[in-house]
């Protein structure tokens, strides 16, 4: 989650503890813990950077739908916004899993979905979520 600076540090410093125990020297303590840091500080990166890039899309998508109905393009009372998963094994199964089936026929533009998290208006749900929405027209 977004709050993984706490638990990082707890790491870091559980790693710190263990590498004492084994009677290491504090010079190799603090150089492979000092890595162990850097490598949780450029994941953290990563997810957030993925998380809000994919962000970003799934907003031009819903931004790109919304001009489209508001200048007679696409009809409003006839699309419908279905949330896709990636179906497969890395599925968040608490969270992404049950939004299809929360919305079964899809939502109106500008509807917001309902999902275990509460109302939302598309993804991401999560970091890292890789769930997409689509529209067809009924």
């Amino acid at each position: 989650d977004w709050s993984s600076d706490v638990c990082s540090s707890d790491l870091v410093e559980a790693f710190r503890v263990a590498l004492t125990e084994q009677g290491r020297t504090a010079a190799e303590i603090e150089r492979r813990t000092d890595r162990m840091a850097q490598a949780l500080l450029r994941k953290r990166s990563h997810v957030i950077a993925r998380t809000e890039l994919i962000d970003a899309a799934s907003e031009g998508q819903q931004q790109l739908w919304q001009q489209a109905a508001d200048s007679g393009i696409l009809e409003r009372d006839r699309a419908r916004r279905f949330w896709l998963t990636a179906a497969d094994d890395r599925v968040d199964v608490q969270v992404c899993e049950p939004i299809p089936f929360l919305n079964p026929d899809g939502v109106r533009l500008g509807e917001p979905f309902e999902t275990p998290l509460g109302p939302r208006m598309r993804p991401t749900a999560h970091p890292m979520c890789r769930c997409v929405v689509t529209m067809r027209i009924i």
